[in-house]
């Protein structure tokens, strides 16, 4: 007899109490039921709620894979970044580990103030004795912002160092699994501390093989809706190849600065010379703009209308071929003109 069809006469056969307790088929349904429900309380309790916090302590090994600042929020005019942390977790406990929900606290070195918190966990994952977790990455809520990410690295004798201690959250409390120190080091332009020549405002000796032939500046739309316009400064340059050898791919970098004082407002930059420049040749226009930094008001009108005390900006630009560091090309006015507004405010009139 199959066991499907014992268990459709079991249900369906009208039998005493007496023959139930004593059919063979009652006691096979018994026995499955118990063996279930049996393992499903061991695996309950071996897996989800009976870690202790000193068992979560002896047996969790964190292995720290990276540290460094990612991207919170990238706008127009304002780039945040936060601490993170990325790791792997290692049961050398004798159990399985499951659910395991993680939380990492950054604060400041020095203060021990707190900067931020972020959580993660391990998922629906169940980590065997021995057995070696993924990559976890935990991100801080808040951080730092700044006109742009080269901001960092010109003020990075100010940026307070961060750490991070990372907890296990179970049952009855919080599990330490260590304490780390966040690099700093920014995602897509590395450690602020080893920051380029550029970066402080200096650059190569080595005279550039380009002449920098200014054709026009002005500010163009960054962003433009029907209540809100965000302008950022550019200039637009011929190169003129001054060497005595064909100039290959390279690179053309604008930092636009507060003429006053000296700031910086944001940075342009764009490759050139794709096709291949003969000695004496000049390239055609090269567009370099602001990425970050600029004006915002309710319309690019408003910049005339409400004759705005805009400072003026500079811009210095760089040139760097694939084989050498970036060399000053000069140092260039940005006019208060506006592109598509015929009338541009100056300062006086």
């Amino acid at each position: 007899m199959s066991e499907n069809n014992m268990f459709r006469e079991l249900l369906e056969e009208k039998k005493s109490w007496k023959q139930w307790i004593s059919s063979p088929a009652t006691w096979t349904v018994v026995v499955m039921v118990v063996v279930a429900a049996g393992l499903a309380l061991f695996l309950m309790h071996d897996v989800a709620g009976s870690w202790s916090v000193e068992e979560v302590e002896k047996s969790v090994e964190v292995s720290l894979q990276s540290s460094q600042w990612v991207d919170k929020e990238l706008t127009s005019y304002d780039v945040k970044i936060v601490p993170s942390i990325t790791f792997k977790l290692k049961n050398k406990g004798k159990r399985p580990l499951h659910r395991l929900n993680l939380v990492g606290v950054f604060a400041f070195s020095e203060s021990g103030e707190t900067l931020g918190d972020g959580t993660a966990g391990i998922g629906t994952a169940i980590l065997k004795p021995g057995m070696e977790s993924g990559d976890i990455q935990i991100k801080s809520t808040f951080g730092y912002s700044a006109r742009s990410k080269q901001s960092f690295k010109r003020d990075f004798k100010t940026w307070q160092p961060v750490k991070v201690r990372l907890l296990a959250h179970v049952g009855e409390g919080f599990a330490k699994l260590g304490e780390y120190d966040i690099k700093q080091d920014i995602a897509g332009i590395g450690d602020v501390k080893d920051g380029d020549v550029l970066a402080e405002g200096q650059a190569s000796t080595v005279p550039a093989p380009v002449q920098v032939l200014l054709q026009d500046s002005k500010w163009l739309d960054k962003l433009v809706t029907d209540d809100k316009a965000f302008i950022v400064p550019s200039v637009t340059v011929k190169l003129l190849n001054v060497g005595e050898k064909e100039l290959g791919k390279g690179f053309l970098k604008g930092i636009f600065e507060f003429e006053e004082n000296g700031v910086f407002m944001g940075e342009g930059f764009v490759e050139v010379f794709k096709k291949p420049l003969a000695p004496g040749q000049t390239s055609g226009d090269i567009l370099v703009k602001a990425a970050y930094g600029g004006y915002n008001s309710r319309s690019k009108a408003d910049f005339v209308l409400q004759k705005m005390d805009w400072k003026r900006v500079i811009v210095r630009l760089f040139y760097k071929s694939t084989d050498s560091d970036y060399a000053l090309l000069g140092t260039y006015a940005v006019k208060q003109e506006v592109d598509g507004v015929k009338v541009a405010y100056t300062k006086g009139s």
